[in-house]
């Protein structure tokens, strides 16, 4: 038996659709649905899932079937070493798994609901013991996602109670969006509400107009006047409107836009509206500020020929992203991460983002690190390389990579 989270869905109200739409129709979309999610997962992990054989990353298989309108997806984390330095905490993996289970859970969703015939999906992600083989799966994380994924009263892929013990244990205030998960009220047959968490149908990297087409096609894909249907309607409707709100509101961190490098070397800031920011290139001394730090990681040649790089190869249509995920504390040690800019970068694909990297820009010295989130662990950074973590072989130091936002 394996370990891990496993999400079971099926397609919402699919019941008669031929009356609506063509066999060959809906036949056509649920193959087009596996041939896009394929697509996906090659896009994030290589066409032989090469990224998951890297050193460090925890991620160890995710596995999926297609079964007629019904979904299954399973997501298993590397377990870390019982001794030895440097090792994950095991519930920070095991909350991963979820968090993976629910993105990837996202990604089919969006197709179901943007795809004609329009349809939603409904079910659970739950987290235990299983194993699969090819199209077959058993065992207790199964079993209890199967025995709840109808219960739903709305177009909800909801976490499970022993998928929410997981999450709350580690992250017991939620998460900061935008997230693969979004707190909610699920309303449940015959039982009444529960607290937890639902795997959100939206793209973190989507903005505000491609969002609320993806609420209007997901309301359109209710179909009908029964009571039953019209309940399923509502409630999904005021999930939606709550969880847009959430994207309305400021981000955590304090910078969220892409990287754009024009053909001389200048580094600019893409944000809302395709707005420019020029980004001064300062490299000595104190880093006072966000767009300093951001300003310091990508005046390395390294970020900036992978920036160049990605928009030539692409067209355009890929980019270098970034965030600032967390700024200094005031009052903190010199020379710790406290008193460090932390900045995600990473490839903003249409659709998703892969092969991130995080770096640490010391706010006193200015000096720039590789860093493991999992425990704070550093390595210098020169800009000559990709940054992937290098850590010393004394460390026995693992990457980040793999691991979810």
């Amino acid at each position: 038996m394996q370990r891990g989270a496993v999400a079971v869905f099926d397609a919402l109200g699919i019941k008669g659709i031929w009356k609506r739409h063509s066999a060959r129709d809906v036949l056509r979309k649920l193959a087009d649905i596996e041939k896009k999610y394929h697509a996906v997962q090659r896009s994030e992990f290589g066409s032989r899932f090469q990224s998951l054989r890297q050193p460090g990353n925890w991620l160890r298989r995710v596995r999926h079937a297609f079964l007629s309108d019904s979904v299954v997806i399973s997501v298993e984390m590397k377990e870390p070493k019982k001794s030895g330095a440097n090792q994950p905490d095991p519930c920070v993996l095991d909350a991963a798994a979820i968090v993976f289970a629910a993105r990837f859970a996202g990604s089919v969703m969006r197709l179901g609901a943007s795809l004609d015939p329009k349809w939603n999906y409904r079910g659970c992600i739950s987290f235990g013991e299983f194993s699969m083989r090819r199209n077959f799966i058993v065992g207790a994380a199964v079993d209890a996602a199967v025995g709840q994924m109808d219960l739903a009263q709305g177009a909800f892929v909801w976490l499970t109670p022993e998928a929410l013990d997981v999450v709350t244990m580690k992250f017991p205030s939620g998460f900061g969006n935008p997230w693969p998960l979004t707190r909610h009220a699920v309303p449940l047959k015959a039982v009444g509400t529960l607290d937890t968490f639902v795997a959100s149908p939206f793209d973190f990297q989507s903005d505000e107009a491609a969002r609320t087409r993806l609420r209007q096609d997901i309301l359109a894909g209710f179909h009908g006047t029964s009571l039953d249907v019209v309940v399923k309607r509502q409630n999904t409707a005021a999930f939606l409107e709550s969880h847009l709100a959430e994207f309305r509101q400021p981000l955590a961190h304090p910078s969220e836009s892409l990287l754009v490098v024009d053909t001389s070397g200048q580094v600019f800031l893409r944000g809302a509206g395709n707005a420019r920011t020029a980004l001064p290139m300062n490299t000595r001394g104190p880093v006072l500020d966000d767009r300093a730090a951001i300003a310091r990681v990508f005046d390395f040649p390294a970020i900036k020929e992978w920036g160049q790089e990605l928009a030539r190869v692409s067209g355009g249509t890929v980019r270098l992203g970034l965030r600032v995920d967390a700024s200094p504390t005031p009052n903190a040690e010199p020379g710790t991460m406290a008193r460090a800019w932390r900045v995600a970068v990473y490839e903003s694909h249409p659709g998703h983002l892969s092969n991130h990297r995080r770096l640490a820009v010391d706010a006193d010295s200015g000096a720039v690190f590789v860093y493991d989130p999992l425990d704070d662990s550093r390595a210098p950074y020169d800009g000559t390389s990709d940054p992937s973590p290098a850590y010393p072989e004394t460390t026995n130091k693992p990457s980040s990579k793999g691991l979810p936002e």
